[in-house]
């Protein structure tokens, strides 16, 4: 099977290559879905935002003033919704980012030491 140390340790190199490609591709879908579908995904966690009581609840700082106004605490809530969502989108894009790295490293490693198993498998 393995004809000398070069062919075993570039094969060790490309299924650890592999298992990060498999993991890193299984992350990026995850961070593509977070990204496209952040209101379903996040579907729970926006139900704090969903009527003013439970806002209050949820955030229980707010200001005597903002608590006694509902139109300002409508327009304070539904501002703070937007803000949330946006605030997973840029994550998820940010968390996409590291993860294309980490892809374009692994396929490197993979395409490298797949060509030097080659290479000595012919000897």
């Amino acid at each position: 099977m393995f004809r000398n140390l070069i062919q075993f340790y570039s094969m060790a190199i490309c299924f650890i290559a592999s298992v990060i490609l498999m993991i890193t591709i299984s992350l990026m879908i995850n961070s593509i879905t977070n990204s496209i579908f952040t209101e379903y995904k996040y579907h729970s966690e926006l139900g704090h935002f969903s009527t003013n009581e439970k806002y209050i609840i949820y955030n229980p700082t707010l200001a005597v003033d903002i608590k006694n106004n509902p139109d300002k605490l409508t327009q304070v809530r539904i501002s703070d919704r937007g803000s949330y969502l946006e605030e997973k989108k840029v994550s998820s894009i940010h968390d996409l980012m590291g993860q294309a790295g980490w892809l374009i490293t692994a396929s490197l490693f993979l395409i490298v030491h797949w060509r030097l198993y080659k290479k000595h498998s012919v000897i």
